[in-house]
Formats: structure tokens, C-alpha cells, sequence
């Protein structure tokens, strides 16, 4: 049977949701594959003439996905993985992602190690429910923080700002 969540075709119908763009990123490498579908949001702010983005998880939960694997391998294709997202959010000018991870096949457990990982429940079925955040370039973020500070639409990357914002706002007091 298949995944309806993890279907490409599902991600498809959510982009006009999220205002955004689905992206598959897949992460081939000798120690196996990794499959993170997204989406990705133009934030509305520019920072010195450049358009930024963030990304969040399609409807319900995602975020990356061994497909491939050895356990003993497991590490390595991780921060390989996250080495190469890194490049990829560098290139494509994404500050910050929120990923709710999928509860049943414990992703978030694989990931710990790349995201800021917060379990914030069960499910009925007695599996944890856990969230990530990242922010993959500091600089721009603050600075967007800053800008969104002005008034401009709260809705992107939530989970980050109230908490950078004080942060952000507190460092140009000074």
C-alpha cells in the first residue's frame, strides 16, 4: 500500500495551503539515501535585494527519510547528509526550516543530530510526536527577525521567532 504522506502527489495539493513550492531533495551517497520532501515559502522580506525562503513540512508529517541504508552506516549517511543540505540551503538562499517528523516511522530519531528536536506529545497509538527546527544561515535570519519585527506577516518560521525576535531586538538596543 502506499504512504499517502510521504507521496509526492500529496505534497503537490499542499502547496497551495502553504503558499509555497514542493521540493524533493534526494541525497544519494555510498552509504545510502536520503529522501526530504518540502515546502518551500518565499519569505517576504528582502534582505539587501536578495529573496529568502523557509521551508516546512507538507500537511501532517515528514521530514527526511533513510530509504537506504546499513545500520552500521547509518551515522555517516546522516551528517553527509546534513553537509550537503547545508550546500543546498546556502545555494538556494533558505534561512530556516520547521519539519514535523512522522511519529510512526520515528524519523526524528535519525535526525537528532542535524535538528533541534522537541517532543511535544504522543499520538494515539503511544508514538512520540516530535518537531525540528534548524536555521541554516544565522546572519539573514536575524536580520529577517529584525525586518519582520516592523509589522510584516508573523506566519513564517513561528517556532523561531518569538523566541529570536527578543533576541534580535534586545542586540539593537544596545
Amino acid at each position: 500500500m502506499k504512504d499517502l504522506i510521504h507521496d509526492q502527489d500529496y505534497g503537490y495539493i499542499e502547496e497551495r495551503i502553504k503558499n509555497g513550492k514542493l521540493e524533493v531533495y534526494e541525497f544519494r551517497h555510498s552509504a545510502g539515501t536520503v529522501i526530504h520532501h518540502f515546502i518551500k515559502r518565499e519569505i517576504p522580506v528582502r534582505i539587501e535585494g536578495e529573496t529568502y525562503y523557509d521551508l516546512i513540512t507538507p500537511d501532517s508529517y515528514g521530514g527526511p527519510i533513510i530509504s537506504e541504508c546499513n545500520e552500521e552506516d547509518k551515522w555517516e549517511l546522516v551528517d553527509e547528509f546534513e553537509r550537503a543540505f547545508q550546500n543546498y540551503c546556502d545555494e538556494n538562499h533558505i534561512i530556516c526550516e520547521t519539519v514535523s517528523f512522522d511519529p510512526l516511522i520515528a524519523n526524528a530519531i535519525d535526525f537528532v543530530c542535524c535538528y533541534e528536536v522537541e517532543c511535544i506529545g504522543e499520538t494515539t497509538i503511544d508514538t512520540e510526536l516530535c518537531t525540528g527546527k534548524k536555521i541554516w544561515n544565522s546572519e539573514v535570519y536575524e536580520k529577517v527577525c529584525v525586518a519582520m519585527e516592523v509589522g510584516l506577516d508573523g506566519d513564517f518560521f513561528p517556532a523561531y521567532r518569538r523566541k529570536n525576535l527578543a533576541f534580535a531586538v534586545n542586540e539593537r538596543k544596545v
